[in-house]
């Protein structure tokens, strides 16, 4: 099956050959949504980009700024993210370089989830 980008690269915007099935497009969903959740959470909230974020405070000298609060904000974050993971999955989904990077970072927030709880 080639991937779903390659017609819209080679100028055809719909090849009716690409189809794929409903099981593989709930499976590409789950791991976009799920890569989509870790990534926002990673750069929003996570300990390991905390440097990042007080590094945009220091550089704009004030915590309101468009950059921290980018940063800082889950909601705001993820629409970048999504949008970032969306286009990917739309151009890659059937390749292993999408699949495999997303189902590891669906299962670390999975994983994430579960620790939380406890």
């Amino acid at each position: 099956m080639r991937p779903v980008g390659v017609a819209w690269r080679r100028g055809n915007f719909y090849d009716p050959d690409m189809d794929k099935s409903p099981v593989s497009w709930l499976f590409t969903l789950i791991l976009a949504i799920g890569a989509t959740m870790r990534l926002t959470r990673l750069i929003t909230a996570d300990t390991i980009t905390a440097p990042l974020r007080a590094w945009s405070i220091a550089r704009t000298k004030d915590p309101d700024h468009p950059l921290p609060t980018l940063l800082r904000c889950p909601w705001c974050m993820g629409v970048w993210t999504g949008g970032i993971v969306a286009l990917w999955a739309w151009a890659d989904a059937d390749h292993w370089y999408f699949t495999v990077p997303a189902l590891a970072l669906t299962c670390a927030h999975a994983a994430g989830l579960d620790g939380a709880r406890r």
